[in-house]
Order: structure tokens, then sequence, then C-alpha cells
């Protein structure tokens, strides 16, 4: 992976448990920080049920997969939290996923590129092009 670009996902990864802690501060519930799309959102439980009966997760899902999904998750109220070697595992499934995205990314770039080939190519014809006089 490309140092920026392993830069980039470190912060975006650190935000999202700065964010994590900052919520569990507040009340003491546990946040999970997940994958949603090309983004990391950071839910509780609360909102993993909420989702899951809107649908935007599946209703076969369970608290276990959040966790086994989850790229961070902060300590619940009896103590137990993240351990080191948990959260090395959890951040090279993170970097892992970061690779995913870019290259999906890359390759949508591309194929944009391609599709208005055409255009840009008309485009610089007309450019090339000397303009003609006019003889009336």
């Amino acid at each position: 992976m490309n140092p920026i670009s392993k830069f980039v996902a470190y912060f975006r990864l650190q935000y999202a448990i700065d964010k994590a802690n900052a919520e569990n501060a507040k009340d003491g519930d546990r946040y999970y920080v997940i994958p949603y799309g090309k983004k990391l959102i950071v839910i509780c439980r609360k909102w993993f049920k909420y989702y899951k009966r809107k649908g935007l997760i599946s209703r076969e899902a369970h608290i276990d997969d959040l966790i086994r999904i989850s790229f961070y998750y902060t300590p619940h109220l009896n103590g137990k939290k993240i351990t080191p070697d948990v959260m090395d595992i959890k951040k090279r499934l993170y970097y892992g996923w970061w690779k995913t995205i870019r290259r999906k990314n890359k390759s949508w770039r591309l194929a944009k590129l391609v599709r208005r080939l055409p255009v840009i190519a008309k485009i610089i014809m007309k450019i090339k092009q000397p303009h003609s006089a006019v003889a009336d």
C-alpha cells in the first residue's frame, strides 16, 4: 500500500475510533466502528437493532457478527475491552478493506474516463481544426 494511502486510512480509522470513544464517554454504551459502503460508521446495539428492523442490515445478523466485522469496539460497562492482539488483527482487516475500496474507486475512475474519451476526442478535434473564413 502506498504510504499516502496508508496515512489517509490510518487517520480515517483513528477519527472513527475517537468518535466511538467520545460517544462511549457520554453514555457508557459499547460502540462499534464498522464499514458501511465506502464509509466507516459508529453504531451501538440500539442502532444495530434499528438498522436490522429497517432492513439496512441483514435480519439474520447478531451482535457476535457485529463484533466480528467491526474494526474497533469500545470497552463494555463491565470493563471488558479490546486486547492489543485483537486490535492488531482488526487493523489488518481494516487495511485490507481499505485496499479493496481504493481498487474499486480506481477502476470506477478509469471506467469514467473511458466513457468520456469520445467526448474528449471531439473537443480536441475542434481545437485542432483551423477556423475557416466565411466568404460571402
